[in-house]
């Protein structure tokens, strides 16, 4: 038949992107500076790491400064985890500030900041405050309130501290987030060899282009992240 063809606008390709959002490095209780601790992962196939030291964004800006001057390794992005009482951590993506370790009191209204400057908060090793009835409330609070985006459902502290009752913490979690749809994710939480592991254990993948900061908060924020525990690294 004949007719008009239609031309169709191409689509950018996408791609499974996978990564490791949870490392230290040596400017928090890390053992390995930046640099280095991208060449450690340049070996684990992944395509972004968050350098997430606590309550500072400057491992994630030196690994960004060198992985943009050649240094073999993953995407480094913007990522940092804000300390706060009783272990309730929140992984912080996408905003270059340091925030700094906060009381309880001040939680709400920075994490409210984060998310209108386009930021992603995501709930770290929820199950570290099952017995912590106030850090669980506060989560509560938070989670109800869509201030927290996502969920840590994994990470190498799995494999040393209260194995088994993550998924009491996990279900738990998405109750209190009173039906709201939430990122999963999982890091290894690496901060040296000690541990027995290796970064790229815990991954977290999303569909993208380029792994860079804005997709990445983007996909946490809309709840397109999904937690993945990558057994080969344990070799």
């Amino acid at each position: 038949m004949g007719g008009k063809k239609i031309e169709m606008e191409p689509v950018a390709a996408r791609t499974l992107l996978v990564g490791d959002p949870h490392l230290h490095s040596t400017y928090s209780d890390g053992k390995l500076d930046p640099p280095d601790l991208l060449r450690l992962c340049a070996a684990r196939c992944l395509d972004f790491v968050g350098v997430a030291d606590h309550n500072t964004t400057a491992g994630a800006l030196a690994a960004k400064d060198a992985w943009a001057n050649g240094w073999p390794g993953p995407r480094p992005l913007l990522a940092q985890e804000v300390s706060t009482e009783e272990r309730l951590h929140l992984l912080v993506y996408g905003l270059e500030e340091p925030l700094g370790a906060v009381r309880y009191a001040a939680l709400p209204g920075l994490l409210a900041r984060v998310d209108r400057e386009g930021g992603a908060a995501v709930l770290a090793h929820p199950w570290t405050i099952l017995d912590r009835p106030r850090a669980q409330g506060l989560a509560g609070e938070l989670l109800g309130a869509g201030l927290i985006h996502g969920l840590e459902i994994a990470s190498a502290a799995l494999f040393y501290e209260e194995f088994g009752r993550w998924r009491q913490a996990v279900l738990g979690c998405r109750e209190l987030g009173g039906g709201r749809r939430l990122s999963y994710l999982a890091g290894t939480d690496w901060h040296d060899h000690g541990q027995g592991l290796c970064p790229g254990l815990g991954r977290t993948i999303f569909w993208g282009n380029t792994g860079d900061d804005m997709e990445f908060t983007a996909a946490i924020r809309a709840g397109r992240t999904a937690a993945w525990l990558h057994w080969p690294s344990l070799i």
